[in-house]
């Protein structure tokens, strides 16, 4: 932005009273909107690039770095196709995005550059699919203990878990169309059948880096479709709590093989995040194969994850929230008994980050908008693709000027 403009439009700052003139906020518009970004000519375009890949923390900086190569690769594949953000969570997840029914979907397949880079963000969006599942659970809790009255008549516990033992795989499997195991799935049968089930309608490869089959049977993303999530449902049906307990079955059939930490440990930290303290996938995949191991059933698990996942932590985050946030119980124990409010209980999958993205390659110049399709990269944009960087400024290693 040049003196002369920063001078003009500064002349009206304190002017509340009157009005500016159209010139000024048209000048002021051409040289400091930040839409203007994506023209070359732009003043603080370089500077920017430059603190976006190279400033701040080393580890933070070269992350960053690696996350736009990557994006700038996908922009690349999927040229000729819109992405929107669940298309973004089915190309870094499944490696495909779904047809129009007569063409096949945009596929994604990272090369050797990108390809760590690809298993973390993988490994994110599994992490995701565990919390969706976890947040599920809390969803049906909430409804099922106010349809009851819980909010009147704190409701025992023994109910409340005995409430589990209704969970209705048969009615969620018509509503997803798929198949059961010939003998069914039940509160009774042991938790490895319902592992070997998914992991055989979701043709689960068991391997890290294999492009996951969005066409299966049945698969995460079509989970969270069926559970309509962010639009308000106060359903709390029996079959939504299979399907929060199929949901989260698949995140441990896709991870709980004990080999793949060991391909890349510095990638697994996704996973390993939350530790004991909070409610981390490692945490849960160690506790689930020895409760698997020791003959536990699906009802079992279910409970396990009710108390402890559901219950345990909503009170251990709630309590926490009081000081700053106020009261955002949906329900705690009371003496035995749950105790609910009536409160709504929205959920939906968290922000992939892909909108930040998408918006940063875009009014950068690197790329089109990748929401629309014929996104093609910029030069820029190819060359961060291919290369992974931009040359610095240099702006940053001059010394400040000092002032009188």
């Amino acid at each position: 932005m040049t003196h002369i403009t920063v001078r003009r439009a500064q002349n009206w700052i304190d002017r509340h009273d009157e009005r500016v003139p159209h010139a000024v906020v048209a000048q002021y518009g051409q040289h400091g909107c930040l839409c203007r970004l994506r023209n070359k000519s732009a003043h603080d375009r370089p500077l920017l690039v430059d603190a976006f890949l190279h400033r701040g923390n080393p580890v933070e900086s070269a992350a960053r770095r690696e996350t736009l190569r990557l994006l700038c690769e996908l922009t690349a594949q999927t040229e000729k196709s819109g992405v929107d953000q669940a298309a973004f969570r089915r190309l870094i997840y499944f490696g495909a995005d779904y047809g129009d029914g007569e063409t096949a979907g945009p596929r994604f397949v990272p090369n050797d550059a990108v390809e760590r880079t690809a298993r973390r963000w993988r490994l994110y969006q599994a992490r995701e699919y565990f919390n969706a599942s976890i947040n599920e659970m809390w969803r049906r809790q909430l409804y099922w203990g106010l349809n009851r009255q819980g909010d009147i008549y704190p409701v025992p516990m023994s109910e409340v878990l005995a409430s589990i033992d209704n969970i209705d795989f048969a009615r969620f499997a018509v509503a997803v169309d798929v198949e059961l195991p010939n003998e069914g799935l039940t509160t009774s049968s042991p938790f490895k059948h319902l592992l070997d089930w998914v992991a055989l309608i979701g043709a689960v490869s068991g391997k890290l880096d294999d492009r996951w089959d969005l066409n299966a049977a049945l698969t995460e993303d079509a989970i969270v479709d069926w559970l309509d999530y962010g639009r308000g449902s106060t359903e709390a049906g029996p079959e939504c709590l299979a399907a929060a307990l199929t949901l989260i079955t698949f995140v441990a059939a896709r991870l709980g093989s004990p080999q793949l930490p060991l391909i890349e440990p510095a990638d697994w930290f996704p996973v390993v995040e939350g530790g004991r303290e909070r409610l981390g996938i490692q945490r849960f995949l160690s506790d689930l194969k020895t409760r698997v191991a020791a003959g536990a059933t699906i009802g079992d698990i279910a409970k396990w994850l009710t108390v402890d996942y559901v219950i345990s932590q909503h009170e251990r985050v709630a309590t926490a929230k009081l000081p700053t946030t106020g009261d955002t119980f949906r329900f705690r124990r009371e003496a035995g008994r749950l105790r609910f409010f009536p409160k709504d209980a929205q959920v939906g999958m968290n922000d992939s980050r892909f909108n930040a993205l998408a918006t940063f390659l875009f009014e950068l110049g690197w790329s089109g908008y990748l929401y629309e399709p014929d996104h093609a990269l910029s030069v820029e944009g190819e060359t961060i693709r291919i290369d992974g960087d931009l040359p610095p400024t240099g702006a940053f290693d001059q010394p400040a000027k000092e002032t009188a």
